[in-house]
């Protein structure tokens, strides 16, 4: 799927886009981490397994 949206982004808007939306995909991705990730630190592996 990346390849095929790198060619469709550079073939009709320019290289330049290509870093912009990945800029943007990595920032959505960082708040959804921040808003839905479990904080890990300090615990060991036996406390957060289900």
């Amino acid at each position: 799927m990346g390849p095929i949206l790198v060619g469709f982004i550079v073939g009709n808007f320019g290289i330049r886009y290509v870093f912009i939306a990945f800029a943007l995909i990595a920032l959505i991705w960082a708040v959804v981490t921040m808003r839905y990730a479990i904080e890990t630190k300090g615990q060991v592996l036996e406390e957060l397994s289900p």
